[in-house]
C-alpha cells in the first residue's frame, strides 16, 4: 500500500513539474494558430457572496469557487486564445449565467515573460479582471480588501 501512495506521489509531483512550464507565444513554430494562442495553468477567485461554477473563459476553463473564496485548485493546461476574452460563470444556488461586463482581453506585449498562472478575479458587480504570475496568484488589491471585510464581518 505504501508503494502505491509513493507511486502516486511521484506521479503528481511529475504532473505538476511539466505543468509548470513558462507560459509563452510559441514564435518558433510555423503554425499560426500556435502563435496566437498561450498555454497557461488557471486559478479562480469568487469575491461574490455566492458559490460559482462552470467558470469558462472562452467556453476553456471549468473552475468552481465558494463564496469569498477561491485560489485553492488549479486547471492546467489550457489553451487561451490571444486578444479579447469572454467569461462567464454560474450561479452554483439557482443556476444563473453571468457574463462579465468589462472588457477583458490578453496581449501578449502586455504580460511579463516568465507567466505559468491566469488568475480570474469574479466580482459581485459582475466584472472580473484578469492577472498573470510566474507562482500561484494572490488575490488582487480590490479582491483583498473585499475577503478582508468579508472576514471581519464573519461571511
Amino acid at each position: 500500500m505504501l508503494k502505491r501512495i509513493n507511486i502516486f506521489i511521484r506521479a503528481s509531483f511529475l504532473l505538476a513539474a511539466f505543468s509548470l512550464s513558462s507560459c509563452k507565444v510559441d514564435e518558433n513554430t510555423n503554425d499560426s494558430k500556435m502563435k496566437n494562442q498561450l498555454i497557461m495553468d488557471v486559478v479562480v477567485f469568487n469575491y461574490t457572496h455566492i458559490p460559482i461554477f462552470e467558470v469558462l473563459l472562452n467556453d476553456r476553463v471549468d473552475g468552481a469557487a465558494p463564496p469569498f473564496g477561491g485560489g485553492n485548485a488549479i486547471v492546467v493546461g489550457v489553451i487561451i486564445p490571444l486578444g479579447d476574452q469572454s467569461l462567464t460563470w454560474r450561479d452554483a444556488g439557482s443556476g444563473k449565467t453571468f457574463f462579465a461586463k468589462n472588457k477583458l482581453s490578453i496581449n501578449p506585449g502586455e504580460m511579463p515573460k516568465e507567466n505559468n498562472y491566469i488568475g480570474i478575479h469574479i466580482y459581485s458587480d459582475e466584472t472580473a479582471e484578469l492577472t498573470f504570475s510566474s507562482r500561484l496568484p494572490e488575490p488582487t488589491l480590490r479582491g483583498r480588501k473585499i475577503l478582508d471585510e468579508a472576514e471581519k464581518n464573519g461571511k
